[in-house]
């Protein structure tokens, strides 16, 4: 019985040693052990299986025969006390942690689930914290693009209701389910009234061309998913305004690409196309008065010579140039020319059926362009618009002017293949007009004289320009030499312009002087004259004090009249260093006479700087006994025309006799030019002329050549 108790109580204590061992692996497999319930029973359970091995002990001693009765007591009472301590231990720890394992194995079930019992929970445990954070991320992530996402939305929301294009969409059908401010503005519908409408109706006030266009384009996008683009369209609200408006379309696709609807951008181009308008009639339209610009002009005639030219129709230019213009503005100033003009445009556009062409050309010029016109119609209205001009007056500030024009008229023919071949006829019509005696008209005609000899002008106008262009003007110098030393050295040399033509042929100033005159070229040429003698003389003179030679130099009756061209001078002979005294300019007496007083201050103010003057062609003119005093001159030059006939005609020889006497008796000098023969030199100087110039006396040269020839006699002089 004893052998079988203690056997009994070794397996109580391999079974206690089983449950110790498996609840300190399970607690510390799934995190227990840091629980201060779960420690407690343990170490209950550990108390009570150290009891069971002192059982162990306290019955091995009773059958040991030499174990002494107080050994066996005390194994006894401390068998006791292990069973009770390990016992109080449990019950306390059941009692007072139980509630909380209970809670621990719940949330092991939880974690670990069916797999409890070969589960990890603090493993377990930490793999669902780290889920459970990046859940807490994602969640936090998505919080964040939710936010982005309707910040987005609304910027996006504010973008489309603040952009000045409208937008349209529409769903699948068509219809609109959404519309900003600025296409409420540009189809009518405000407040949202055009959601849920069908987009034709919204866009119902399109042109029908648009419209049509508008419903094929939509349609496309909406079956085929393609974008479209509609120009040009014009959208009219209902109190009569007109848009002009672009409109592209585009398909609105899901997630999975399919077409939802469309969106309609309508770009309004009102403003734009406004400044267009604006900018292309401020193109072609003159600013003050309103009528088509020369440029429009010019356009407008070329398609009337191409019609000409390809078919029957008929066209008449008129080409109108106001004669007393520029007193007006010159008297009144520029604001009363202005208001001249807009007066005279008015008047002029009235005169004019209403389909014919009006234009400013210039200044004081106005062109008329005739359709469907013949000649003598047109000549009637070119008089009607001249009795007009001549009947208006124009008044400004208590005075009064009467106004006339010169009308040159132009029939365009299949000949004529440029605008410019037109307007070079209506310029040259024009002014044979004006030298008939202003106030006229004259019709242009290839084979009309004076046609033909302003177009000769207007050609040499050309070729002037040119010849500038190319360097082919040329000064050549004529000696003028004392008549009572005739054969000597020449006292001075007159300064002459030549041309070469392409070819290399000198052409006369008599050929391109006319045309030079009578388009206002002189200036030019005078200017290029006198910087160009000035630069050679400037050359020759070297280091010396003055020139080698005195020069005269003539000025045109344009030149004098320039308001410019006297300070010109003065600036020439500081800049070039030349002294003034070496220099005698030559004016005609028409020139000089035509406008005195201007004449008198240029030679005055040149005078005092030490230039000297003299009278060309004198004997000319009507008056130039009574203006001949007036003038401070030094040299008066007898009129060719009179020297040539000197020898055998009585009266030229008496002209030149008494000029000679009146230039002496007022301390004049005379030259006597086209001096040709040996008997014009004698009767010269039984006269007693003073100088004498012409193919006697010695030919034109190049100016550089007279230059170089006069320095090598004064240096081989010197030696």
């Amino acid at each position: 019985m004893v052998m079988a108790e203690v056997l009994f109580k070794s397996l109580q204590l391999v079974l206690l040693g089983i449950i110790v061992f498996w609840l300190w692996r399970v607690g510390r497999k799934h995190g227990l052990t840091r629980q201060q319930g779960w420690r407690v029973i343990w170490l209950g359970f550990v108390i009570i299986l150290f009891g069971s091995l002192v059982d162990i002990a306290d019955t091995s001693a009773w059958l040991s025969q030499s174990s002494r009765v107080g050994a066996i007591f005390n194994l006894f009472l401390l068998k006791m006390l292990c069973y009770v301590a390990g016992s109080a231990w449990l019950a306390w720890g059941f009692w007072r942690w139980m509630p909380n394992i209970a809670e621990l194995l719940q949330t092991h079930q939880q974690l670990c689930g069916e797999d409890s019992l070969f589960c990890n929970a603090p493993a377990r445990a930490s793999e669902l914290q780290l889920m459970n954070t990046r859940l807490e991320e994602e969640i936090q992530r998505r919080k964040q693009a939710e936010v982005r996402f309707q910040q987005e939305k609304e910027r996006q929301y504010v973008t489309l209701q603040a952009i000045n294009d409208g937008l349209v969409t529409t769903d699948i059908d068509g219809h609109v389910d959404y519309i900003n401010p600025a296409g409420e503005s540009l189809t009518g519908w405000q407040n949202g009234s055009a959601i849920g409408q069908h987009y034709l109706v919204v866009c119902k006030r399109l042109d029908k061309y648009s419209s049509e266009t508008l419903t094929d384009l939509l349609t496309l996008c909406l079956r085929e998913g393609a974008a479209a683009h509609l120009d040009d369209a014009v959208l009219t609200h209902e109190d009569g305004q007109e848009f002009n408006i672009n409109i592209s379309l585009a398909p609105l696709r899901d997630s999975k690409g399919q077409t939802t609807g469309a969106a309609l951008i309508l770009n309004d181009l009102t403003e734009v196309m406004g400044i267009a308008r604006q900018l292309g009639y401020q193109a072609s339209h003159d600013m003050l008065t309103g009528l088509v610009n020369r440029r429009e002009f010019e356009r407008l005639l070329e398609s009337a010579i191409r019609a000409v030219r390809n078919s029957d129709a008929r066209y008449v230019m008129l080409y109108i140039d106001l004669d007393r213009f520029k007193l007006i503005n010159d008297s009144c100033g520029h604001r009363a020319g202005d208001e001249l003009l807009i007066g005279l445009a008015a008047q002029i556009k009235q005169q004019v059926p209403g389909p014919d062409i009006v234009a400013r050309l210039g200044g004081d010029e106005f062109g008329v362009l005739l359709s469907d016109c013949s000649l003598s119609e047109a000549v009637a209205i070119a008089e009607k618009l001249q009795q007009m001009l001549r009947e208006f007056h124009f008044s400004w500030q208590d005075k009064n002017f009467d106004i006339g024009a010169s009308i040159g008229v132009v029939p365009i023919d299949k000949n004529m293949r440029r605008f410019t071949d037109v307007m070079t006829a209506a310029d040259i019509a024009c002014y044979v007009a004006k030298d008939l005696g202003r106030n006229r008209l004259h019709v242009y005609s290839t084979d009309d004289k004076e046609v033909e000899h302003h177009h000769g002008e207007m050609v040499w106008v050309h070729r002037i320009t040119q010849a500038f262009e190319d360097g082919r003007f040329f000064l050549y110098a004529q000696p003028i030499v004392a008549q009572a030393n005739w054969t000597g050295e020449p006292s001075h040399y007159e300064i002459l312009i030549r041309m070469q033509s392409p070819e290399g042929e000198l052409i006369s100033p008599m050929s391109f002087i006319p045309g030079a005159e009578t388009y206002n070229l002189m200036p030019t040429i005078d200017r290029w004259v006198l910087r160009t003698a000035l630069g050679y003389l400037r050359e020759a003179q070297g280091p010396a004090d003055r020139p080698p030679i005195n020069c005269t130099i003539n000025l045109s009756g344009q030149s004098l009249n320039d308001e410019h061209f006297l300070a010109f001078v003065i600036e020439q002979f500081h800049e070039l260093d030349v002294i003034p005294d070496c220099i005698c300019f030559e004016i005609t007496e028409t020139a000089a006479i035509s406008n005195l007083g201007r004449a008198m201050h240029f030679i005055e103010r040149l005078r005092r700087i030490g230039c000297r003057f003299a009278l060309d062609d004198f004997g000319t003119g009507v008056s130039s006994l009574t203006y001949l005093k007036n003038l401070n001159i030094d040299y008066l030059k007898i009129d060719g025309s009179f020297i040539r006939g000197l020898v055998h005609d009585v009266v030229d020889y008496t002209m030149v006799e008494s000029i000679n006497q009146i230039a002496h008796v007022m301390g004049l000098q005379t030259i006597a030019e086209f001096v040709e023969s040996e008997a014009i030199i004698e009767a010269l100087k039984n006269l007693q002329v003073d100088y004498l110039q012409g193919y006697a006396i010695g030919r034109p040269i190049p100016l550089q050549e007279v230059l170089a020839q006069v320095s090598r006699q004064q240096t081989a002089a010197a030696c």
